[in-house]
């Protein structure tokens, strides 16, 4: 359980580096409201991280660039939204084949009984 700063309040895991053996990094476990969009994710320390950068080739320290927040809560508020919406339609299909289906039984109910 983290003890001081933003980890004060989590459980984590600490991730180490296996060559040598530095302290890389955590992956949150249980977090307050506020860090659950981070849960289960690999949270890795600037500091101790070198980046490879595909446009010029090279390997820099990854606390000389700049990441952008990710809007993972917002992105998982949009794909809910449209799994509600494809759990609609499907809902609104299904129930148009189970009115044709009741038709069809129907029908042919009628045809048999009409011999």
């Amino acid at each position: 359980m983290g003890s001081e700063g933003i980890l004060k309040l989590c459980l984590y895991k600490t991730c180490f580096c296996r060559l040598c053996g530095d302290n890389r990094g955590v992956v949150l476990s249980s977090t307050p409201k506020y860090l659950s969009s981070l849960r289960d994710l690999f949270c890795l320390y600037k500091k101790g991280i070198k980046c490879y950068c595909l446009k010029d080739a090279r390997t820099v320290p990854a606390a000389t660039l700049s990441f952008e927040k990710s809007r993972l809560e917002h992105d998982l508020i949009e794909l809910r939204s449209r799994i509600l919406k494809i759990h609609k339609c499907l809902q609104s299909v299904q129930s148009q084949i189970e009115e044709i289906a009741e038709r069809k039984a129907k029908q042919k109910h009628l045809e048999h009984g009409n011999k």
